[in-house]
């Protein structure tokens, strides 16, 4: 008897129900912090991580969550101090989960090693950094009281974020 696997859904065609904004990150200087806002307008549970091109010159806070349906959630991220002049690349890699991934309990740590086990397919967005001009770019989105957010501001309800790189 042959066991089905029910834990991750197949990607419909043309998916394109997780959106992220900006698509390009214009920075500037030898350090700067910015956010990448993902919305998921999808039925079901989408699970992303972040990473980037270079642990030793970008931080990023809460890079793994399990981002439940209609909901938006805010990834920051900053430059280390270091080489200003290298061109650093943020990766988007993500997942459609059902609902047991959903619940309070879930972890993102354990769901992504089932992915990973599993092999899993998953989707990529890779978000490039372009250096512009000396400019004040240490300034979050949103800190602007007149600057209209680009999607609702809720947030997801799960967190993790040390867990390796594959």
């Amino acid at each position: 008897m042959v066991a089905l696997n029910f834990e991750f859904l197949k990607f419909p065609k043309l998916f394109n129900e997780l959106s992220m904004k900006p698509q390009q990150m214009e920075v500037g200087g030898e350090t700067w912090k910015s956010p990448l806002i993902l919305l998921n307008t999808a039925t079901c549970g989408v699970l992303y991580k972040v990473s980037c091109s270079s642990n030793q010159r970008i931080e990023i806070d809460d890079c793994a969550d399990i981002l439940l349906p209609g909901n938006e959630t805010s990834v920051p991220f900053r430059r280390k101090a270091g080489d200003s002049n290298a061109n650093d690349d943020l990766t988007v890699l993500y997942c459609l989960v059902v609902r047991q991934w959903r619940s309070e309990g879930a972890s993102a740590l354990r769901c992504l090693a089932r992915v990973k086990k599993q092999n899993v397919m998953t989707k990529r967005k890779i978000i490039k950094t372009v250096q512009i001009a000396k400019a004040e770019n240490t300034r979050v989105s949103g800190d602007d009281e007149n600057e209209s957010p680009p999607f609702k501001k809720e947030r997801s309800t799960f967190h993790f974020c040390s867990f390796r790189t594959y």
